[in-house]
């Protein structure tokens, strides 16, 4: 019970108080994340009353009439609910439905419809589920079934129970959607430089409703618009990130400096963040922006422009923290996920600037030794580097991953 008054977190009077004074905590990312201690409590308690009910087969009769006696009082509330449920599915979609803006796409609407009715028949499974297992426990009573028959078929029940409510859970969609390359996406593919595309979080709020003539179609759609996670099985760098992992001081610079009216004064800084190309719903007139692709589909305009200003991922600044390519130059010669290699030459002392996210857990050497890594331009990274040549690394080798590695 504890674990599933945390799971609904401020629609609990007492969770912002436990929130703040329980350790630990405040830690969780979702409430809901502490369902998995509702869970598996409940299979805990489920596997000792298996135990219980098998063991009962041997002793009186009136163990499984105590068992009854609750039973099916629960099954007359659920069946009441269930016939209510299916005489009145109507009334429930559009309780619901009356909840949500009338100017989102009926795909949404129909999807909403199939959870609800999904729901409504989880339900009457569970009512049915019962029954059964009334009838179980009644013929073990008197004996008319064996143990191993009871025994099995509670098994089985609970078998069919996690098939019927598992197998919709993912919704079907043509594999077409997964394995096409959608025409936005071909501009970035052709480029074999290491660069980001960004879009606007105006096109990000955009992006949170997928539209199309069918779910395949929205599916593909959604992907094709740039919407968060679709384009990492491609090697595309998106500069914003996955939206519920990104660090609250990049988050709020990314909202605030960004939004139309901003977006003039702050375009200077894609530059500088290896920003090449530009999603946008907005028609935009910046320099250096060349206009590749307008797209207009479900009542959305989307624009791709190229930064035809766009700075190298990494670079050398001069003493005035400036980007300087007359004082060296830089190449990568590995890089990876968790792992970047690069040799770096430069005739005068200097800072090496690399856009990658300043972050805990990244350790980095110069020619086999340990070097301090600066917080530079705000989010990224950067380390001073002596005049001659140098083979620079960057691991990814937090502390916290071994700790967990350990446990």
């Amino acid at each position: 019970m504890t674990a599933l008054f945390l799971a609904f977190g401020r629609y609990t009077p007492l969770y912002k108080l436990a929130y703040y004074i329980v350790p630990g905590l405040s830690l969780i990312r979702y409430p809901v994340k502490y369902l998995f201690l509702t869970t598996f409590c409940l299979a805990f308690l489920s596997a000792l009353g298996f135990e219980q009910m098998v063991k009962g087969y041997d002793e009186k009769k009136e163990r499984y009439g105590q068992a009854l006696r609750v039973l099916f009082p629960v099954f007359l509330i659920l069946l009441a609910f269930s016939l209510a449920g299916y005489f009145f599915t109507g009334r429930v979609i559009g309780f619901f439905v009356h909840q949500y803006s009338s100017s989102i796409p009926a795909v949404v609407f129909e999807t909403l419809g199939r959870i609800i009715q999904f729901n409504l028949q989880s339900f009457f499974n569970l009512t049915t589920y019962i029954f059964i297992f009334c009838l179980l426990l009644l013929a073990a009573g008197y004996k008319k079934i064996s143990k191993n028959v009871l025994a099995s078929s509670v098994i089985l029940i609970a078998a069919i129970d996690l098939l019927a409510n598992g197998y919709t859970i993912s919704v079907a969609a043509p594999a077409e959607v997964f394995s096409l390359i959608p025409p936005n996406y071909t501009f970035m593919l052709k480029d074999r430089e290491l660069q980001r595309f960004f879009y606007t979080p105006k096109m990000a709020d955009e992006n949170r409703v997928i539209a199309g003539d069918n779910y395949g179609a929205a599916l593909f759609n959604a992907k094709d618009n740039f919407t968060a996670n679709w384009h990492v099985p491609y090697q595309l760098f998106d500069f914003s990130g996955y939206e519920s992992i990104e660090p609250y001081k990049f988050a709020r610079f990314y909202r605030q400096a960004f939004r139309p009216e901003k977006l003039k004064e702050n375009f200077k800084y894609l530059r500088l963040f290896n920003v090449k190309y530009l999603i946008s719903d907005d028609r935009l007139d910046l320099p250096g922006l060349k206009l590749l692709r307008h797209k207009y589909k479900y009542g959305l305009n989307v624009y791709i422009y190229e930064n035809t200003r766009v700075l190298p991922r990494a670079y050398l600044l001069n003493s005035r923290s400036e980007p300087d390519f007359k004082i060296g130059k830089v190449a990568f010669t590995n890089y990876r996920p968790g792992y970047m290699a690069l040799d770096v030459e430069t005739s005068k002392p200097a800072t090496l600037f690399l856009s990658e996210a300043y972050y805990p857990g990244w350790r980095a050497q110069v020619d086999g030794r340990e070097a301090k890594i600066l917080d530079a331009n705000m989010f990224f990274s950067a380390i001073a580097v002596a005049p001659g040549g140098h083979e620079v690394k960057f691991v990814y080798d937090p502390l916290s991953l071994k700790i967990g590695a350990g446990i």
